[in-house]
């Protein structure tokens, strides 16, 4: 599937990046610039991608200039160049780890992939009050890193959208899943679901 963005890149998703997360953290200043205009015609000095992480990544992934990317929120992100990252209530940011530097992070993300089975039993109840054999944690993916972080079990989790998550106690095999994404815990990965 290849789609165009409004920055003009052609881009694929056959072709998906691996990326590392750090939670509140931002890479401020290295901005990418994509010929992007404001509503009188200025040039923007960024790249704003409106979409999910697996959006913006496949922006990152087709121009050779993206090392990260920062989002705002759960969806829009800008392409940044290489740089420092620092602590940024907001934002989430995104480092390949094709980059072959030191990208931070606790989690590595996976766009469009989920973990079948393999789901941790935390006693969770649907609306209806039956226990159901899974771990569901509503909230964004700062608040599935803390779940995922305090439970001894979980090894990754899966976001379905932006908004809802379950807990994994295995990091694999993973599985092409069209609005899902996997968030793996990496080995000596410096905690970033606090703040800074």
């Amino acid at each position: 599937m290849f789609l165009t963005e409004p920055c003009g890149w052609l881009y694929s998703h056959a072709a998906a990046t691996d990326y590392t997360v750090s939670l509140r953290h931002s890479t401020p200043g290295n901005d990418i610039t994509c010929g992007q205009k404001d509503y009188k015609g200025n040039s923007q000095p960024f790249c704003r991608i409106s979409g999910d992480a697996g959006e913006v990544a496949d922006a990152c992934d087709a121009n050779p200039a993206c090392f990260s990317f920062d989002m705002e929120g759960n969806y829009g992100g800008y392409l940044k160049g290489t740089g420092q990252q620092q602590y940024t209530e907001g934002f989430n940011n995104f480092c390949k780890l094709a980059a072959d530097t030191a990208c931070a992070g606790t989690y590595t993300f996976k766009r469009r992939n989920s973990i079948p089975g393999n789901d941790i039993d935390c006693r969770y109840k649907d609306y209806e009050g039956k226990l159901q054999p899974f771990c569901r944690v509503n909230g964004d993916v700062k608040d599935l890193a803390a779940s995922c972080d305090a439970n001894p079990e979980c090894a990754a989790f899966d976001m379905d959208g932006s908004s809802t998550g379950y807990l994994k106690k295995a990091d694999g095999p993973t599985q092409y899943t069209e609005g899902y994404s996997t968030y793996v815990k990496r080995a000596g990965g410096k905690s970033s679901a606090g703040s800074g």
